[in-house]
């Protein structure tokens, strides 16, 4: 994985994890709807977050802002 953010769709934020081909995986969960949800979100990105920061490994680069389909953070 190259990157991990969270992005938000049609009143939902979600995860999405950038593989090293470029691809997006959106996770299903955690997510939020409305807003209900957010501290476990949260919490649960943050988790996610920090693990793949400890397990990223050596062939990680990071995710160019200006590259086609790059996340956008909030």
């Amino acid at each position: 994985m190259q990157a991990v953010y969270c992005f938000g769709q049609m009143g939902s934020d979600r995860v999405c994890l950038v593989l090293e081909n470029g691809q997006n995986v959106n996770l299903r969960a955690p997510n939020t709807w409305l807003g209900l949800g957010a501290a476990g979100y949260e919490r649960d990105f943050h988790r996610i977050g920090q693990w793949w920061l400890a397990h990223r490994g050596q062939s990680w680069r990071p995710v160019r802002p200006e590259a086609p389909g790059a996340p956008t953070q909030h």
